[in-house]
């Protein structure tokens, strides 16, 4: 059986070094990624939310609709509908969050219970339905699954 020589050994600790650096480097880039990725969608959340206020501001519907019923919105409900949008950006921003790891579950499920009241509010039902269309699949089922739905 042969001696392997001290500095053959030397050189594979060094490469197995520089191969583990490698990895780690690899691992921060995806991280930063998935960071710089998530930070894009917070900023689409952010123009879209400052649409919506500008909206409130005005005193305007930001779906720019009368209710189901064809009569006047009151100021009110007009609030009420504007802040149920926002509510439903905020979850789909904080949803994608925590599916990439930025967010952990406990805070996930408590975001998660602060938007159930939106989707049980019988006055801004119709809000819901066309928000929930741009939402993913899980989402939506974790909103749905874990309130009672408006009983129209």
């Amino acid at each position: 059986m042969k001696k392997v020589s001290l500095d053959t050994w030397i050189q594979l600790i060094g490469m197995l070094g520089v191969l583990g650096g490698l990895m780690f480097v690899g691992l921060e880039m995806q991280q930063t990624q998935n960071i710089a990725i998530a930070g894009q969608a917070q900023a689409r959340a952010q123009m879209s939310s400052a649409s919506i206020l500008a909206a409130v501001e005005a005193g305007i519907d930001f779906y720019g609709q009368k209710s189901r019923s064809n009569i006047q919105l009151s100021e009110e409900s007009i609030q009420q509908r504007n802040y149920a949008n926002l509510a439903y950006i905020r979850i789909e921003n904080d949803y994608y969050q925590y599916q990439q790891g930025l967010m952990s579950e406990e805070v996930w499920q408590r975001k998660l219970l602060s938007v159930i009241g939106w989707y049980e509010n019988c006055n801004i039902w119709e809000i819901w339905e066309r928000r929930k269309q741009y939402f993913e699949d899980d989402l939506v089922r974790q909103i749905e699954g874990s309130g009672v739905a408006c009983l129209q």
